[in-house]
């Protein structure tokens, strides 16, 4: 089948969370079963050409926003059998940074992203590439599906064209003010509790949701979790409504990239047969962040974005109690500034014992998955993550709150039939973190059984070759939902 795959972000071109690393996984993994997949982005000034061998296509895009007409240039590359177009346009896509800067989003954000689903659709045909599906990805993409049963209804070129939209974070929805209805051109017509309106706003994940043929998610607890009032985000009816139309589908972690066996990033390569490097990954860490730990204490590592999500406050409020009990803590992390506040303050205070550092370095980023006894991870919700399965294939054990995809991919350890593959708490507070904390740290205490853990850790398979099976089914009923309906 013929895939056209949209997203804002797609690793290795540009990167803010995990939808860029299954953009950047999903596409080949499909094209590897021999399915023609086309990815569509934006062409940030962050992207570098040359790197990439990007070469720009003749001729350009109109796109209608508003009365206005947006140019947009087409720019090519091919990595791994993947074709990637990028769309070009110096006033939306000529910034620092992806969505906003300092905390604050770009005021024009509703126009770029109408400006790529749009502009998607255009590309399609301008390639004369017509797809059987097309692939929608959170809400900067979310309007795709609404464009094919309106504006484009009448369009025959999309008439057995299927959508599909996956949730990767439903907290994040496009949510703009409803002449959104005029800059997107749509009609007012439909400007409805039932289609686009959302509390007297227009709500682009909304849009996707009502129009898309088949809805997904990142994981199978998440899809459930997103059905109730608690983790719904005020989507949850529809949902609801949907439910039959709703399937939840595990991401995948490259291992030949994400392999403490062939990693380059880290001091001594090892593997769940030999696990002697990873004591020198250890020390090496305990080196470059100044820590007078030794190879008996335990060390904690944090890879996340700064975030009341990813349960980072939790670990602040913690972090005294955990130092007191002997537990080193090293924390990579860009993103709130009030948290970087308190984490630099814990680090001023305790330097030997507690290390942070505030821009994403992807080489110490390794060197934390490697290097770490555990790794913690107590988000809040969390649709997927990838950074559990990430430690588990390093050996580093997982220490998780029970939500989302951490409950699908995290089995708590149970020492007396050496079942489990990491430390897993059920209620969101300081004493139920700690305390699974320092049951880790004894654990470790016993070499013998930490080490028959990591081998079990590192047994685990969290690869796309099972899931992407699972999106190609879901095209299909896609697919099939569309050709239902054709007269």
């Amino acid at each position: 089948m013929k895939i056209l795959f949209v997203t804002a972000e797609c690793s290795p071109f540009v990167k803010v969370g995990g939808l860029a690393d299954v953009a950047g996984s999903l596409p080949p993994a499909l094209k590897a079963k021999k399915h023609e997949v086309c990815v569509v982005l934006p062409k940030y000034s962050s992207i570098d050409e040359k790197t990439y061998h990007l070469t720009k296509l003749p001729g350009r895009l109109l796109i209608p926003i508003g009365k206005t007409i947006e140019y947009a240039f087409i720019k090519t590359t091919v990595l791994n059998g993947v074709c990637y177009y990028f769309l070009e346009n110096q006033k939306y896509f000529s910034r620092k940074d992806v969505y906003g800067e300092k905390g604050k989003d770009y005021p024009d954000n509703r126009e770029r992203f109408i400006f790529l689903s749009r502009g998607a659709l255009e590309l399609s045909k301008f390639l004369g590439f017509q797809p059987d599906v097309i692939h929608c990805n959170d809400w900067q993409s979310a309007l795709i599906p609404a464009y094919l049963k309106t504006v484009y209804t009448t369009d025959n070129y999309f008439a057995q064209t299927a959508s599909v939209f996956t949730i990767h974070n439903i907290a994040y929805q496009g949510i703009f003010a409803p002449d959104t209805i005029d800059a997107a051109g749509f009609s007012w017509l439909d400007f409805t509790r039932e289609k686009f309106e959302f509390f007297g706003a227009f709500n682009f994940m909304k849009a996707a949701l009502v129009y898309c043929d088949v809805i997904n998610t990142v994981s199978s607890s998440y899809a459930q979790e997103i059905l109730t009032s608690m983790f719904g985000c005020g989507m949850e009816k529809i949902l609801q409504y949907r439910k039959d139309d709703l399937y939840g589908i595990l991401n995948g972690i490259d291992y030949q990239y994400w392999s403490p066996k062939t990693d380059s990033l880290i001091a001594s390569n090892y593997s769940k047969q030999d696990l002697r490097g990873k004591a020198i990954c250890k020390k090496d860490l305990i080196k470059y962040c100044n820590l007078d730990a030794s190879d008996n204490d335990l060390v904690a590592g944090v890879v996340s974005r700064l975030d009341s999500q990813k349960g980072l406050d939790l670990l602040i409020s913690c972090a005294q109690e955990l130092l007191n009990r002997g537990v080193y803590v090293v924390v990579l992390g860009k993103g709130g500034q009030s948290l970087q506040k308190k984490l630099n303050a814990i680090m001023k205070k305790h330097k030997n014992k507690f290390y942070a550092h505030f821009e994403f370095n992807e080489t110490l980023a390794h060197q934390i998955y490697a290097g770490s006894d555990v790794f913690l991870m107590p988000s809040r919700f969390e649709p997927c993550g990838l950074s559990q399965m990430i430690s588990l294939a390093y050996g580093t054990i997982p220490v998780v709150f029970a939500t989302g995809g951490l409950k699908d991919t995290v089995k708590q350890y149970n020492p007396q039939n050496s079942s489990g593959n990491g430390f897993v708490f059920d209620n969101f507070n300081q004493k139920s973190f700690i305390d699974v904390v320092s049951r880790c740290a004894e654990l470790y205490k016993n070499k013998a059984k930490w080490q028959d853990l990591m081998r079990s850790t590192m047994s685990c398979d969290y690869s796309w070759e099972s899931s992407v099976l699972k999106y190609i089914d879901i095209y299909s009923i896609a697919m099939r939902k569309v050709q239902n309906k054709m007269p």
